[in-house]
């Protein structure tokens, strides 16, 4: 039975969708105890080095990864993490005051011609996989203040 209620003329607007899979672009998150994931591909992309420079460019709030030799010196170790790669870059946090909350992703990382990492701090997001898509460290503050 048709009921002759007004209808409204949908204004319907297309979601996109990219055709890029992680394992396809360069992945690469970093965490408030400054650990930097890296995305198998990203890794291969580096040339899966074993170490390397890890860089600060406090005007552009940019950080920057440079394949190293394993004998270079203030060089950070690649640890095999799952199936990419792991920093421990605690020291860089501190040594340049950078303030992490909670995980970040890196929206637009990038290798420019010199073969560096580049991981913009102005573009990222957070990185949710809790209640209410919230980070975790949030849902952990609160749970806290409530006790």
């Amino acid at each position: 039975m048709l009921h002759s209620f007004y209808i409204m003329k949908r204004d319907w607007q297309l979601c996109p969708h990219e055709d890029k899979k992680r394992w396809t672009t360069l992945h690469v998150t970093i965490d408030r105890e400054g650990r930097i994931n890296l995305s198998r591909f990203t890794v291969e992309k580096l040339g899966e080095p074993e170490r390397v420079l890890l860089m600060y460019d406090a005007r552009s709030h940019t950080i920057g990864l440079q394949p190293a030799s394993s004998s270079a010196k203030n060089s950070f170790h690649v640890a095999s993490h799952k199936k990419g790669g792991r920093i421990y870059a605690i020291r860089l946090l501190r040594e340049f005051n950078l303030k992490i909350t909670h995980t970040l992703l890196f929206l637009y990382a990038e290798l420019d011609s010199d073969g560096i990492l580049l991981l913009d701090l102005n573009n990222t997001r957070p990185v949710t996989r809790g209640e209410n898509g919230r980070p975790r460290s949030e849902q952990r503050r609160s749970r806290e203040s409530q006790t």
